[in-house]
């Protein structure tokens, strides 16, 4: 029992230590607000400089004015 509980506490150590730096990368707004949301991922392909390419972290949030906002994770 004793081997199981040192076995269980260390495998839940390397999982916190292992998820800590990915909790600390957070969401940041650009700066940049579009129209509408076709806008927005297209500022956003121009923003990267890579129309059509892989799409990294990145969301087009909805206000409550109307407008879409653009957000990266940083």
């Amino acid at each position: 029992m004793k081997k199981f509980a040192t076995g269980a506490l260390l495998g839940f150590g390397m999982l916190v230590a292992t998820a800590t730096p990915a909790a600390a990368v957070g969401w940041y707004y650009t700066g940049y607000w579009y129209p509408s949301a076709a806008a927005c991922e297209q500022g956003y392909q121009d923003l990267v400089n890579n129309p059509g390419g892989a799409d990294l972290p990145h969301e087009c949030r909805h206000t409550g004015v109307g407008v879409y906002e653009l957000w990266r994770v940083g």
